[in-house]
C-alpha cells in the first residue's frame, strides 16, 4: 500500500512545491533589484511572478474538468490525468484518533 499512501503523494509533488518556491524566490529577487525604479520591467517580473502561479495552479486544479468538459462536449475519450490530491476517505484521519 505504498502507492496509496499519504507520503508518497507528497514526494510525487515535491519538486513541484521546490520548482514553485525557487521560482517564487527569484522573482522576488529580481523585483526587489528594481525597488528605486519605476517602469515595465518592474510590471513585468511581477507579472511573470503571478502568471506563473495561476498557471501551475490552472493546471493541477482544473486539467481534469477541462479534459472531462471535452470529452461530454465532443463525444471523445480523453483520458483524466488525476492529478489532484486525494479526497479525505482516501487519507488516514489523523486528527480523529484517541489520545494513547
Amino acid at each position: 500500500m505504498l502507492f496509496n499512501s499519504y507520503e508518497f503523494i507528497f514526494v510525487f509533488f515535491l519538486p513541484i512545491l521546490l520548482g514553485s518556491i525557487i521560482v517564487n524566490f527569484l522573482s522576488g529577487t529580481h523585483l526587489a533589484s528594481f525597488l528605486n525604479v519605476s517602469g515595465y520591467r518592474k510590471k513585468l517580473t511581477l507579472l511573470s511572478g503571478v502568471t506563473f502561479n495561476l498557471l501551475l495552479l490552472g493546471y493541477f486544479k482544473y486539467a481534469d474538468f477541462f479534459i472531462n468538459s471535452v470529452n461530454h462536449s465532443i463525444d471523445s475519450n480523453f483520458n483524466l490525468l488525476h492529478l489532484a490530491l486525494p479526497s479525505e476517505d482516501q487519507l488516514p484521519n489523523l486528527f480523529l484518533k484517541e489520545p494513547f
